[in-house]
């Protein structure tokens, strides 16, 4: 039983460590050079002062995507900070999400995360979920950190960017969206509802581990 019990946790561990690797997951380098970054220059209010925080009612319209917050309001930070390169925006609360649509569906897309940890997810049409990444925790004091998905079947048309720390009481802050246009690798429209397949790595692992185990037994009745 000892062995068994050892077999299974093998399995368990490398199948773990399958499905924690990101193959889809890109740097802000990855992009083909046909890329827009949004500087969110352009939701600064006219005659502000650089390096301050403004708030204003959802959503934000910039360059046909669309900015929601899951709080009632979206902070607008001005000039310099060390959480951003320069204008951005957040949460105006300590949890809570940023929701990012793009009018036009696109292959690769991500943004700059500071001030606070957080979780990327990546969704085609019909919210179907294409991937998703988490940063480490952040705090003000620490530079942005890229949070990236190339898509390999239906193109990225929502990415919701979720507050991972909403004890710190420090908001979550996105910076420099980058996305980049591409044909779609799968044509078509996502069933409403995803359900997960598993990739033929993972499938290579758990069948060797399950012949593993059915040779044990085999052995053991012998």
């Amino acid at each position: 039983m000892k062995l068994i019990f050892k077999i299974l946790v093998i399995c368990l561990s490398m199948l773990f460590v399958a499905n924690s690797s990101f193959a889809l997951s890109i740097s802000a380098s990855n992009f083909g050079g046909n890329e827009f970054i949004e500087d969110f220059d352009a939701a600064v209010p006219l005659a502000t002062i650089s390096g301050g925080i403004y708030v204003k009612d959802n959503p934000l319209f910039l360059s046909g995507v669309t900015y929601t917050a899951s709080s009632q309001l979206l902070r607008i930070f001005t000039g310099s900070h060390v959480f951003t390169f320069g204008s951005a925006i957040g949460t105006n609360t300590s949890s809570g999400y940023i929701d990012v649509v793009f009018d036009i569906p696109v292959l690769r897309a991500g943004g700059w995360i500071g001030a606070s940890g957080a979780k990327s997810e990546f969704y085609a049409a019909n919210n179907y979920l294409l991937g998703s990444l988490s940063s480490s925790h952040l705090s003000p004091d620490e530079v942005p950190i890229f949070l990236g998905w190339e898509t390999e079947s239906y193109l990225i048309e929502r990415i919701r960017f979720t507050d991972l720390e909403p004890s710190d009481r420090t908001v979550l802050v996105l910076d420099r969206l980058t996305s980049e246009l591409g044909l779609p690798p799968v044509s078509g429209i996502p069933p409403e509802q995803a359900s997960p397949v598993p990739e033929p790595s993972t499938l290579l692992l758990l069948g060797a581990g399950l012949a593993g185990f059915a040779a044990y037994r085999r052995k053991a009745k012998k």
